[in-house]
C-alpha cells in the first residue's frame, strides 16, 4: 500500500481542471526511468549468455555508471509517478511510496545482497566498486580518486617534501633492486655449491622483476586519497647502504644479501602503510623480500656452514 501511494493519489484525489507542468513532468520521468531499466535488463541478459560472463563483471554499457543501472531505473520510474501524483489535491502524500522502494532497493535487499554475492563470485568487482558508483549513475571515479588524492597530497605537503621523500624512495629501490640483480649474477658465475648458484639466479631474475615494476609507479599511486597530515615520512631512516667489499668470500657475499633483502621488506611494508593504489604491491615486494632472505638463510645454514 505505501509503495503504491502515487497510484493511490492520482487515482482517488480530486484533479485540476486543467494541465499543470507536472502531468508532463512526471510521465516523462516514468518514461526515462522504464527505458533506463529495460536497457539496462537487456545489456545485463545479453552479457550473461556471452562466454564472459563467468571472468568478468558486466561493466560496459550503462553498467560503466552504476552498479545496479536497473534498480536506478526503476526507483526513478516511481519517482515519476509520484511527480504526476503531485498534479492532484495532497498528491506531495504520495512521497512516501517512491521513498520506500528506493529504501528497500539501496538499504534492505536488493543492492546489498547483490554485492555481497558479487564480490564471492568475481573478485574483479572489487576493483568495479572502486570505481564505479553503487546506484546514482556516475561517471567512473578513477579520475576522480586521482584528483583527490594529488589534492590532498599536494595540501598536506605545499613545499613539496613528501614528493622528493618519496621519489627518493622509489630512486634508491629501484637502484638498490639493479645492484642487487647484478650482485646475485656475479655471486652466481662463481660460487662452486649448484644449490647455491641456483639460488643466485633466481634471485637475480626476481630483482629484476621488481625493478620493472617499480619502474612505474609514481609518488601519487602511494598516497591514499584521504591522507592527511603526513608530515615527515623518515623514509630515509630506511635506505640502507649496504656496500660489498672487494675480495669477499662466498660466505660474506651471503650474510651481505640478507641484510640487503630485510632493508628492502622494511622499506616496502613502510611504503605499503601509506594505503595508496600500490598497497598490495609494495604488500607483495616485502613479502617476497623476507621469502628471499629466509631461502638465503637456508642456503647459508644447509650449504655454507656445512661447507666450512
Amino acid at each position: 500500500m505505501i509503495v503504491a501511494a502515487p497510484i493511490l493519489a492520482v487515482a482517488f484525489a480530486r484533479g485540476p481542471t486543467r494541465w499543470t507542468a507536472f502531468d508532463i513532468v512526471g510521465p516523462a520521468v516514468w518514461l526515462f526511468g522504464l527505458s533506463f531499466e529495460a536497457i539496462a535488463d537487456h545489456q545485463l541478459m545479453r552479457f550473461k549468455r556471452g562466454p564472459e560472463s563467468c571472468r568478468r563483471v558486466m561493466d560496459r554499457g550503462l553498467w560503466r555508471y552504476s552498479r545496479h543501472s536497473n534498480y536506478f531505473g526503476e526507483a526513478v520510474l516511481w519517482w515519476g509517478i509520484f511527480l504526476a501524483a503531485l498534479a492532484v489535491s495532497c498528491g506531495y502524500a504520495a512521497v512516501l511510496g517512491p521513498a520506500a522502494i528506493t529504501f528497500l532497493l539501496v538499504r534492505v535487499s536488493s543492492v546489498r545482497m547483490l554485492e555481497a554475492g558479487l564480490r564471492k563470485r568475481h573478485p574483479g568487482n572489487v576493483e568495479y566498486a572502486r570505481r564505479t558508483s553503487a546506484f546514482i549513475p556516475l561517471p567512473p571515479h578513477r579520475n576522480r580518486l586521482a584528483r583527490s588524492r594529488k589534492l590532498a597530497y599536494r595540501s598536506a605537503n605545499e613545499e613539496g617534501t613528501v614528493n622528493e621523500e618519496l621519489k627518493r624512495a622509489l630512486e634508491h629501490a629501484i637502484q638498490k633492486e639493479r645492484e642487487a640483480e647484478a650482485f646475485y649474477k656475479e655471486w652466481a658465475s662463481v660460487a662452486e655449491n649448484p644449490a647455491v648458484v641456483a639460488l643466485l639466479a633466481e634471485l637475480a631474475a626476481t630483482e629484476h622483476g621488481h625493478a620493472e615494476m617499480l619502474s612505474r609507479v609514481t609518488p601519487d599511486e602511494i598516497i591514499a586519497a584521504n591522507a592527511e597530515d603526513l608530515g615527515d615520512l623518515k623514509l630515509s631512516d630506511l635506505l640502507i647502504e649496504i656496500k660489498a667489499s672487494k675480495g669477499m668470500s662466498i660466505q660474506e657475499a651471503m650474510i651481505i644479501a640478507m641484510k640487503r633483502e630485510a632493508a628492502a621488506a622494511a622499506l616496502y611494508e613502510e611504503l605499503s602503510n601509506l594505503g595508496g593504489e600500490t598497497q598490495s604491491l609494495f604488500q607483495s615486494l616485502a613479502k617476497e623480500e623476507r621469502r628471499h632472505k629466509g631461502q638465503l638463510e637456508a642456503e647459508y645454514d644447509e650449504q655454507i656452514l656445512a661447507e666450512n
